[in-house]
């Protein structure tokens, strides 16, 4: 392949010892329906037979990078420098892309030309590649930009971006395990954000790069943006304040009746001070909490949630959407 032409995908693809899943991986790349696109793979100092197995390949389009260890982070910034593609699109060694996936996404990006990031819905597997669940997100920009004062609004291998957005804002992933929070966070501020709701990959849960060796870290580093986010919207919250956000953004807490009523006095005080601050757009604030909540309530006990004061809650926060986000936040529970 010659190193100054251009294609209108890069696929960037880091590795480090991913034997099991990799040539998965790869062949859901290579066997899309879309054809015009680099599968730039950085191998990150795998010591198991990844090497081997990234050899036996011979497709053109396939561009191998060999170094030492340097961490998921710093692999994917090499791979943005080296890129040729008009689109960057992220892929991990062990998920698999649907075959229509980057057909989809291309189109839909050259369709919209004010979207810099671009992801979709996803099939949350097992070590088996078995389904046990479905990852959806919100869809538009307003709601993806609310959602990061409790998550990320994209996941992360099933994401699309316009290089030029990160050339021309001199953007890049910083050397923290929670990297792709972390810079949605910085470009929410410089383009558009959408999802596309479609599962467009399947999702190896809780075995990717960094999630099993550096799971401390990861949950460190993920509190301390989310209290970030809290405290630009309510820069008076106090320590107890933010462990209860925390709690409702990761899922850290006992499913109990008292949880719950320290979960409802909270997402009133962030409604309060939006109503105050003018940070977030109130109905897609209204539409991340009502999820939130729900979220929640999925993982409490049902005689709990039978209360008349928890339904008559849940009631009034899906009431307060417009009749087009009932409809979208009634689809993602379907979906759920």
């Amino acid at each position: 392949m010659v190193k100054n032409m251009k294609t209108k995908v890069t696929v960037i693809l880091a590795v480090y010892n991913s034997e099991k899943y990799l040539k998965e991986s790869i062949d859901s790349i290579l066997n899309q329906t879309f054809k015009d696109f680099e599968l730039l793979i950085i191998n990150d100092g795998s010591t198991d037979s990844s090497s081997d197995i990234i050899k036996s390949y011979t497709d053109n389009r396939i561009i191998v990078v060999n170094q030492t260890n340097q961490g998921l982070a710093a692999s994917l910034n090499k791979s943005i420098e080296l890129s040729r593609g008009e689109y960057i699109a992220r892929m991990d060694h062990d998920d698999i892309s649907c075959l229509e996936r980057l057909e989809t996404q291309v189109s839909f990006m050259d369709r919209h030309p004010e979207i810099g990031v671009c992801g979709a819905w996803a099939d949350l597997i097992n070590n088996e590649g078995e389904k046990i669940g479905k990852a959806t997100y919100p869809l538009y920009h307003d709601q993806m930009e609310t959602f990061l004062l409790f998550n990320s609004p994209l996941c992360h291998p099933s994401v699309i971006l316009r290089k030029e957005v990160l050339i021309a804002n001199n953007l890049k992933y910083n050397l923290i395990k929670t990297e792709d929070f972390d810079l949605w966070i910085r470009l929410v501020k410089v383009t558009k954000f959408a999802n596309i709701p479609k599962t467009l990959i399947k999702y190896r849960f809780g075995v990717g790069y960094t999630a099993v060796r550096y799971k401390n870290e990861c949950d460190k580093c993920f509190e301390e943006l989310v209290n970030k986010q809290v405290l630009r919207l309510m820069p008076e919250a106090s320590k107890e304040d933010l462990r209860t956000h925390y709690s409702v953004a990761d899922f850290h807490y006992q499913p109990d009746k008292e949880f719950l009523l320290l979960v409802v006095s909270w997402l009133d005080r962030i409604r309060q001070a939006n109503k105050k601050n003018n940070l977030y757009k109130q109905e897609a604030l209204d539409f991340v909490l009502a999820r939130q909540w729900f979220s929640v309530c999925t993982r409490c006990r049902k005689q709990t949630l039978l209360s008349l004061k928890f339904c008559l809650y849940s009631l009034s926060l899906f009431f307060r959407l417009s009749n087009s986000n009932k409809l979208m936040f009634l689809r993602m529970l379907i979906k759920i």
